[in-house]
């Protein structure tokens, strides 16, 4: 009977160091916890009603135990489950490192920090974040609610391929978060997002135009840019996603999608596209061009803000013309290197 207890002692132990993870690393996370607690504790479903001056501690202990339940490092814990715009404040206000990046680059730029056998504890953090009279952002994301995940925009990036005898379009590829501020992911973030986060959509019915002169275009020898100058129609297909509930990328779709393309020819920087429709998650715009790449591929860019019930931006949903919204703004297409681009066509909302 000793040798069993003992044995089973020996296992809880050696279960309870397969748990414990690195100092620094408990340190980055209770350190991420400070001032996010409502946040996490929601999103771990995490009752902290009565947890007074160990709520830290709880939640901390949580994440600990999500990252060993699903096999996680500390990285993947917040590329998989945490906001870009709670992981952007963090690195700014409290690591004092640039907030600029997706969420798979933030959770990296984080977790090099929380390696650090020297990194600083709670209570340094805690004063960094008392000196630092901007708290507004941390501030929305703790009181935002259900609102909090309409923060950053939704960048799907993919080859579009035009089937000349079905006259379909079938666009593919994979998207990544970030805030609009930050810009389009680069190429990098873009690649490991194709696993998790990838789509493929094609066009249904018939491509509309708004521009009788092209309506007739010989489309097996026209260039594609221009034969969808003033184009519109629906997309349907499905798209992966993480909910962070354990299970893995699952496989959703739109219950609508509109799309336009500008009436105005492209300038050698591309056409403006603009879409609409509606989800299982609630109602979204999107923006973006059409472009040929270095490699002769076509190329488009949308980036998806979902916007909520109070957003005037409602009626082009309703509507079903994403055309509306091009029409409303005054981003020009060669701005799209500009950082303002985004933040200016896709603001967070409009009353």
């Amino acid at each position: 009977m000793s040798t069993r207890r003992s044995s089973r002692r020996t296992a809880a132990l050696s279960v309870e160091r397969k748990r414990a993870a690195k100092p620094s690393v408990r340190r980055g996370l209770e350190s991420l916890t400070e001032g996010n607690e409502k946040y996490i504790a929601k999103m771990l479903s995490i009752d902290i009603t009565n947890t007074a001056d160990n709520t830290v501690k709880k939640i901390a202990d949580a994440l600990e135990d999500c990252m060993n339940m699903n096999n996680l490092s500390s990285e993947m814990l917040m590329a998989r489950f945490f906001d870009t715009t709670v992981l952007s404040v963090y690195s700014e206000k409290v690591l004092n490192k640039s907030g600029k990046g997706s969420t798979a680059t933030l959770a990296a730029r984080i977790s090099k920090e929380w390696t650090k056998d020297d990194f600083q504890s709670l209570n340094s953090s805690k004063r960094k974040r008392e000196e630092d009279d901007d708290k507004s952002k941390s501030k929305d994301l703790e009181e935002g609610g259900d609102d909090d995940w309409r923060s950053p925009l939704f960048y799907w990036k993919g080859m579009l391929i035009h089937d000349v005898d079905k006259n379909k379009l079938k666009w593919s590829g994979s998207w990544a978060s970030a805030l609009a501020e930050n810009g389009l992911p680069n190429e990098e973030e873009f690649s490991k997002t194709k696993k998790t986060n990838g789509f493929k959509l094609e066009s249904v019915g018939e491509l509309k135009s708004s521009l009788p002169s092209n309506k007739n275009v010989d489309i097996s020898e026209s260039a594609l840019l221009e034969y969808l100058v003033g184009k519109s129609g629906n997309f349907k297909g499905r798209y992966s996603l993480d909910q962070g509930d354990g299970e893995g990328p699952r496989q959703f779709k739109d219950l609508s999608h509109h799309f336009a393309f500008n009436t105005s020819s492209d300038d050698g920087n591309g056409v403006l596209v603009a879409a609409c429709g509606s989800t299982e998650f609630g109602h979204f715009v999107s923006a973006g061009y059409i472009h040929i790449k270095n490699d002769s591929t076509t190329e488009l860019v949308l980036a998806r803000r979902y916007i909520d019930e109070h957003d005037s931006r409602q009626d082009i949903v309703k509507k079903k013309d994403a055309r509306l919204l091009l029409e409303s703004t005054n981003v020009k297409v060669h701005d799209r290197t500009d950082l303002r681009f985004w933040r200016d066509l896709l603001p967070i909302k409009i009353e």
